[in-house]
């Protein structure tokens, strides 16, 4: 596979957002809830175990992303990034932990590992946040590896949970690659009907991409040019 052509990972900005909120809010969300329940004895231990919890989770994945190794840093990173899923699947950085190590298997063309790990988020995950993003990376990874139904398939949620604009621009991709991929292929069961179904559906998922991005957005000139090319030739 053309190393352009491998998915494009654009929601760091997400990712980061989301665990600057949990580390400004995350505690005092969970005191609350303690607070309620247990009384302030079991607060105090409460708050004493995740206090340890974090910070253990915190260095690990510190050490992931600083990628320190005296040995493999491959394997390195693997055991890391299970340790975390496996230790401390409860929290922040568990998630994080399994994004980053989607992004490297994505960058090592090893697709199939991506998606254990976006599935592993899915799966996991307490942040609907992390969720969406697992799942919308998921669906770039289907389309990677030229897989338009399964794609659709993993978009197709009632909650967008706010990422409505990548959710109809993943559609819109997938469409136009199925499309693309009939004209180019001439299915027996698929015509030339079909063919411009799937070209028309994309078009007006493009447009609902661009109509639920954020103001100012730079990324809608891309938008713009994929809806413009729906039905071209590569």
């Amino acid at each position: 596979m053309a190393e352009d052509k491998l998915p494009r990972f654009i929601e760091d900005d997400d990712v980061a957002r989301a665990k600057a909120f949990w580390n400004e809010n995350g505690k005092s969300i969970v005191a609350g809830v303690i607070i309620g329940l247990g009384g302030i004895v079991g607060f105090n231990y409460w708050k004493s175990y995740q206090q340890t919890e974090g910070e253990n989770a915190s260095f690990l994945f510190d050490r992931l992303s600083s990628g320190q190794n005296d040995i493999d840093h491959d394997i390195d990173m693997n055991s890391v990034a299970d340790e975390l899923k496996e230790k401390y699947a409860s929290t922040v950085y568990a998630d994080l932990a399994a994004l980053a190590m989607a992004k490297q298997f994505v960058e090592k063309n090893d697709l199939a590992a991506a998606a254990r790990e976006l599935n592993w988020v899915m799966d996991h995950s307490k942040d609907s946040g992390f969720q969406h993003i697992a799942r919308l990376r998921l669906a770039a990874v289907a389309l990677a590896q030229q897989r338009p139904d399964q794609a659709l398939a993993i978009l197709t949620i009632t909650d967008t949970g706010g990422f409505e604009s990548r959710y109809h621009e993943l559609t819109a991709d997938a469409y136009a690659q199925r499309g693309q991929a009939t004209k180019n292929q001439g299915a027996e069961n698929i015509t030339a009907e079909n063919q411009d179904e799937d070209n028309e559906r994309a078009r007006l998922e493009y447009q609902k991409s661009l109509e639920t991005l954020p103001d100012g957005s730079s990324h809608a000139g891309l938008i713009q040019l994929k809806r413009d090319n729906v039905g071209e030739s590569p």
